[in-house]
């Protein structure tokens, strides 16, 4: 098993799992049911003097491996080993998601970092991976952009849950006060006027650069934060951004504020528009039957269809879907045998297990709400291509 295959991403355009690897996943079958998934994060930092993680990791394991014999199944206590050498690494960031995925039987291994401000501790094996708790925390860590100005300087960041970077050297800087040194001579409307164009044309170029930096990297949201005098010169330039790009705007409390706390002053506008665009995607969905389904099994049966757009689902999220023993596909809950294989043998798999899978290989964009975050939504909707 080839442990260097592991990642952590930090790009600001590279998505936090890895596409690349979301259908691998969403195939894997290990008939003898060796497959892991691990999930682990702790939302308070563990004292280093009693190992706190390492311990909640062992009891994780230790709980797991009561349903299997190690004796017999060597490759397993392989994986588990890998999974506990997982919580060594948890030290370095105890408050990022730490993600594996093993099948040392069939040379399986991949492992993520998530920025997802969550706690979770579970770990499972069976015959199929897990992907649902991934996919819960990957919407809380959709990127944004931020960008702090005054007349004359920018900063640009990108937020990823608990991740903040600075972009550096990505925007137009211009001393505007120096254009109001070369005009004292001028009486003082027309020096007010002058700053006014000299203001309204940098703030034109910093409108273009970030369009071209949202472009570039593949980003799709934006927040705005600038005293609010200064919106009024900047509402017209940043105009094109208003039609779904700029989620919401803030006064920074200083020019200089840490990155630490940008984030904390912009994450809740985040979320507020997560769930504001909940609502929206709910709303059309209800209200257009034709292009919409609601409900697990109607959902279920559009995906399988490849007709499913957007895949969204509010915890809690009850029911099942079937899977085949012999093909293994996943198919809507209902009584005969296989859609695909004519096999009799089919078992129940949880509904959102099951939805997230066929989205994942039908290439069906997938939204996650957790309980009230949407109002009166739970279970599962989609949104139609067709």
């Amino acid at each position: 098993m080839d442990r260097a295959t592991a990642f952590a991403v930090s790009s600001a355009s590279t998505p936090v799992g890895a596409q690349s690897d979301l259908p691998d996943l969403a195939n894997f079958r290990d008939t003898n049911g060796h497959a892991v998934s691990f999930f682990f994060s702790v939302q308070s930092i563990p004292d280093k003097s009693h190992h706190t993680e390492v311990t909640l990791v062992r009891d994780l394991v230790r709980e797991e491996l009561h349903r299997f014999d190690t004796r017999k199944d060597p490759d397993l206590a392989e994986d588990m080993e890998a999974v506990l050498g997982r919580a060594e690494e948890v030290r370095e960031n105890p408050l990022y998601w730490r993600v594996a995925y093993a099948c040392h039987r069939k040379g399986f291994w991949r492992k993520f970092e998530l920025p997802a401000p969550k706690s979770i501790r579970q770990l499972h094996v069976g015959e199929r991976f897990l992907l649902a708790p991934m996919f819960w925390a990957l919407n809380f860590c959709t990127p944004y952009v931020v960008l702090i100005f005054e007349r004359g300087r920018a900063r640009l960041f990108v937020v990823r849950g608990l991740q903040i970077q600075e972009f550096n050297g990505r925007l137009p800087k211009e001393n505007i006060t120096l254009h109001v040194r070369a005009s004292r001579s001028e009486s003082e409307k027309h020096r007010e006027h002058h700053l006014e164009g000299h203001v309204r044309v940098y703030l034109e170029k910093l409108a273009e650069k970030v369009r071209v930096f949202l472009a570039d990297e593949k980003l799709h949201q934006l927040v705005l934060g600038c005293r609010e005098d200064l919106w009024g010169d900047a509402k017209s330039a940043f105009a094109e951004f208003e039609k779904g790009i700029l989620i919401g705007r803030f006064s920074p409390s200083g020019y200089d504020m840490s990155a630490t706390e940008v984030r904390e002053a912009t994450y809740p506008i985040f979320e507020d528009n997560r769930r504001k665009s909940g609502a929206t995607l709910l709303e059309i969905i209800r209200g257009e039957p034709a292009h919409g389904a609601v409900g697990v099994q109607a959902v279920t049966e559009r995906l399988i269809e490849g007709r499913v757009q957007k895949l969204m689902l509010g915890k809690p999220v009850d029911g099942e879907v079937n899977e085949c023993d012999n093909c293994g596909r996943v198919q809507p809950r209902k009584g005969g045998p296989c859609i695909y294989c004519l096999n009799t043998s089919l078992h129940g798999v949880a509904a959102d297990e099951g939805l997230i899978r066929q989205a994942v290989l039908t290439n069906a964009e997938i939204l996650t709400f957790d309980e009230g975050e949407v109002p009166v939504f739970s279970g599962a909707a989609a949104l139609l291509r067709y």
